[in-house]
This record gives structure tokens, sequence and C-alpha cells, in this order.
């Protein structure tokens, strides 16, 4: 049941409701008692991943992660890494979000691998010369959060060049 139009309560309230603002899934139950949502793959997909066992009746219950209205998971999600970022020549346009100033690349869901990649090759032009023997890597939603992709596969191919 979907309690909610275009962001309007409909009467009565509850059900299911997607907030455009976070991006969040929301449900709100009629009745309390234990058992009332049992994970399965379409809440996960709905960016449950922590189901309460208890539910108490008119709270509100949001998902863990955010989710496009069609459900097709995360929205805008990028590749972030503080060793690439510390390194590199130029910030980000986000560089004015202290969360968001290391990200090295966006990623979109490819549907017929079924698996998060770049959509374009990224050139990154490092300012200092250092050794790098390890990179950091986190999948970030737009306001820097980690986001559990539900064991989505991501991939993504580095290329390091010396001049």
């Amino acid at each position: 049941m979907i309690a909610a139009v275009d962001g309007t309560w409909v009467n009565p309230q509850y059900g299911f409701t997607h907030d455009p603002v976070t991006g969040k899934v929301s449900f709100i139950s009629k009745i309390s008692g234990s058992d009332i949502l049992v994970p399965t793959d379409l809440l996960t997909q709905m960016g449950f991943t922590n189901i309460p066992s208890t539910i108490t009746a008119g709270e509100s219950n949001d998902a863990n992660n955010s989710v496009n209205p069609d459900l097709s998971g995360p929205v805008n999600i990028f590749i972030k890494s503080d060793i690439i970022g510390d390194l590199r020549k130029n910030k980000t346009a986000f560089s004015t979000n202290k969360n968001l100033e290391n990200l090295i690349a966006p990623l979109e869901l490819n549907e017929q691998t079924n698996s998060y990649e770049v959509p374009f090759p990224i050139e990154i032009f490092l300012s200092k010369k250092e050794t790098v023997e390890a990179i950091d890597i986190q999948i970030v939603d737009e306001s820097g959060n980690i986001v559990n992709l539900n064991g989505g596969n991501v991939q993504v191919n580095f290329y390091f060049y010396s001049s």
C-alpha cells in the first residue's frame, strides 16, 4: 500500500513512501508487533538492510540506503579516494563539501552486466611525485555517505602512467 502521492499523505497514514529529498523509503505500520516486515529481495531493493524485529504502529521505519523512485538503486553514487584525492592537481567541483572533496569518478548501473561502472574514461593528473603503494576506495552518495550496494558488483579499472 502506497500512502503518499507526490509527497502528500493520503489517509490513512500507513504504508510505504519515498522521500525525493533523502531518496529513502519509509514504512509506517498500522499495527504493532514482531515479524511485520520480513527481509525480502524487494525490501533490500527498496534500501532496507536492517529491518527491526519489532514494529510500533504509527512510527516511521526508514530504509538504510537511498534509492531512485523506481527502486533502481542509489541516487548519484561516486568513487572516493582520499589517497588519490590528496595527490591530485585539481580538486573536484564538489570540494566545498568536505565529504565530497576527494571524489574521483561517478558510477552508473550497467543493466546489461548488472554492475556499477565508471561511464567514461577519467584522467586524473597527480601533482605530487610519490610512490603509490595502495589506494583507498569508497563508494559514496551525493552527501558523502558510504553506500551499501546490497551485493551489487562494482567494476573499475585503474591504469597508472608515469611522466
